[in-house]
């Protein structure tokens, strides 16, 4: 019984860290596979079904030009065989480009060396009823709890990012260097 529990934790860690990857790198298939088809989602600027949480997401997200969700306490625990509470620490970072005129600095080669942007961040945690169904845990519910956040305008100096195009730059998409690696594997892409 032991071992199961380890099993069980471990592929319930490995689905926040699964939600992570897929929010910050607007994987979306990834996003729904983090989820019972009939789960439920409260995060506070939308309430209800996976469909609708992802095009609500994938509405907000277009503005956002860096996201990281980085996860730390993960506290599960078993109200039976095939439920539990999970209460995961979060601290996201985004990242959006101001609307002012001013959007960035240009060198005489037309390189961008700074970009005006306002910067979130957010420090919250997520209460997830998890349920092991057909022997996968998922997401049944979920609720986000903002505990505290602040924003604030700032200069990002992309002069010290990798060049467009890199596989040292990262993406906001499935062409990130992760899942070209992942493909090289065979690993699915969720």
């Amino acid at each position: 019984m032991a071992l199961q529990s380890i099993e069980d934790r471990i592929q319930i860690q490995d689905v926040i860290h699964r939600w992570c990857r897929a929010i910050d790198r607007l994987d979306f298939d990834g996003i729904s596979a983090c989820f019972h088809e009939d789960a439920h989602d409260d995060h506070v600027f939308y309430k209800g079904d996976i469909p609708g949480l992802i095009d609500c997401l994938k509405a907000r997200h277009k503005a956002i030009s860096f996201s990281m969700h980085a996860v730390s306490n993960v506290l599960i625990e078993f109200g039976s065989s095939g439920e539990a509470v999970v209460e995961s620490y979060v601290q996201v970072v985004q990242r959006r480009p101001l609307g002012s005129g001013r959007a960035s600095d240009v060198r005489a080669d037309g390189i961008a060396t700074a970009c005006d942007s306002n910067v979130s961040e957010v420090f919250c945690r997520y209460v997830d009823r998890f349920e092991k169904r057909n022997g996968s845990w998922k997401i049944a519910e979920r609720i986000l709890l903002i505990d505290s956040a602040r924003e604030y305008d700032d200069r990002e100096p992309v002069h010290r990012l990798p060049p467009e195009g890199s596989v040292n730059r990262g993406r906001r998409d499935p062409s990130d260097t992760v899942y070209r690696e992942r493909a090289r594997f065979g690993i699915d892409r969720r």
